[in-house]
This record gives C-alpha cells, sequence and structure tokens, in this order.
C-alpha cells in the first residue's frame, strides 16, 4: 500500500506473489508457483470550468468557477487575474485585497474556487484566469457582460 505519495512517486511499481508448498494433491502435483504484476502510478491533476464564457446581464452578479481535480499540493493557492473590480470577492464570500484563496493542510481529490463580481457592469469585461501555485494548472474565461435592451413590438392592424 502507498501512502504520503508525491509527483517523486510516479512510475512503475512491480508486485509478485509466490505459492511456494510443494506435494502431491488430488489434483496433482503442486509445484511452487510466482504471478508477477506491474502497476504503472500515474499522478495527474487538471483544470476544468463549467463554461468557457459567462454572459450576465448588467447589474446582475457575474459567477466564475474552476475545478482543479487530481494530484493537488498541500497548502495551494488559487489566484485570480485579470480586471479585477473592487466589488469581487471569493470563495468564502469575504472581500479579499488579492483575490486569493488559500489551500488546508491535507489533500483532497477536487478544489473548487468560486469567484464572484457583484453588480457587474460592461467595464467589467473581459478574460479572467484562475491559477494554482505549485502547479501549471491555469483556465482563462472570458467574462461579457451586456446591457438590457428593451424590444419594441407593434402591431398593426
Amino acid at each position: 500500500m502507498l501512502s504520503n505519495i508525491s509527483t517523486a512517486d510516479a512510475g512503475n511499481y512491480t508486485c509478485s506473489a509466490s505459492y511456494l508448498a510443494m506435494g502431491e494433491s488430488a489434483w496433482g502435483i503442486i509445484e511452487p508457483n510466482t504471478n508477477t504484476r506491474t502497476i504503472n502510478l500515474i499522478i495527474y491533476s487538471s483544470v476544468s470550468t463549467p463554461a468557457n464564457t459567462v454572459i450576465v446581464e448588467e447589474g446582475n452578479d457575474a459567477t466564475l468557477s474552476c475545478l482543479f481535480t487530481g494530484f493537488l499540493p498541500i497548502n495551494y493557492k488559487i489566484n485570480w487575474s485579470g480586471l479585477i473590480p473592487s466589488n469581487a470577492i471569493i470563495a468564502n464570500h469575504e472581500n479579499t485585497q488579492y483575490k486569493t484563496q488559500h489551500g488546508s493542510s491535507s489533500t483532497r481529490p477536487a478544489v473548487q474556487s468560486i469567484f464572484i463580481i457583484k453588480s457587474a457592469k460592461v467595464a467589467d469585461s473581459g478574460l479572467y484566469t484562475c491559477s494554482m501555485s505549485g502547479t501549471t494548472l491555469r483556465k482563462t474565461i472570458l467574462l461579457m457582460v451586456v446591457t438590457q435592451k428593451t424590444s419594441w413590438q407593434v402591431e398593426l392592424e
């Protein structure tokens, strides 16, 4: 059993089981036997988003999300970059000056980071990137904030 693995543990492992008894039985002669299997341990991680483009109407909250999965570092730091407005909040719904989410001291198979721009404005439109320190994981999301247009329909009799 492997425990406390790290990226340095990736590679091939060989497992052998031996049966060393000898003699005769009702089924015939029993001879020593060894079975060997090779296991390839792959350490992976990835980042995904529910949408590569998020479109919201001006005045509504814009919610951007990144999901980091796989082998993630302990005490990670998730950064959001882009045109960061002052009314943005991250994950724990508290205003943070640098828009960073810090990890725990234990590993988890997945970590989600949610970035919210309250009452988004057209000027908030642009590219926003989430990234995790200690990895090459990063994902960019396009935010488009649109204005509401009133549509008029005229019926002629």
